[in-house]
C-alpha cells in the first residue's frame, strides 16, 4: 500500500472501480456512506479519476480517514498535483 501525505491530491488506481448512488459510494465492493460536501468530493474522484490538493484537504475526519485505508490498500494513490496527470 502507499501513503497519502497532507499537500497530495489524489488518483484511483487503474484497477479500481468506484461507484456512487444516492446513498454512498463503492470501492471495489466496500461501501461508504456519504453525503455533503464528503459525498460530492468522492463523486468527483468516481466521475474524473482524481482530486487536486486543494479538493482532498476539503475531506471531513471520517472520509479523511477512509480514503487513508483505501491508499494504504492500493486502491487510490496520493500525488503531488503536478502528477494527477499521469
Amino acid at each position: 500500500g502507499g501513503r497519502w501525505a497532507s499537500g497530495e491530491g489524489l488518483r484511483l488506481d487503474r484497477r479500481s472501480r468506484l461507484l456512487y448512488d444516492r446513498h454512498g459510494v463503492y470501492l471495489n465492493g466496500e461501501a461508504f456512506r456519504a453525503a455533503g460536501r464528503d459525498g460530492a468530493l468522492l463523486r468527483r474522484l468516481a466521475d474524473r479519476g482524481t482530486l487536486s490538493a486543494a479538493e482532498a484537504a476539503r475531506f471531513g475526519d471520517a472520509a479523511r480517514a477512509i480514503v487513508a485505508e483505501w491508499v494504504a490498500a492500493g486502491w487510490l494513490h496520493g500525488v503531488p498535483d503536478d502528477a494527477r496527470r499521469r
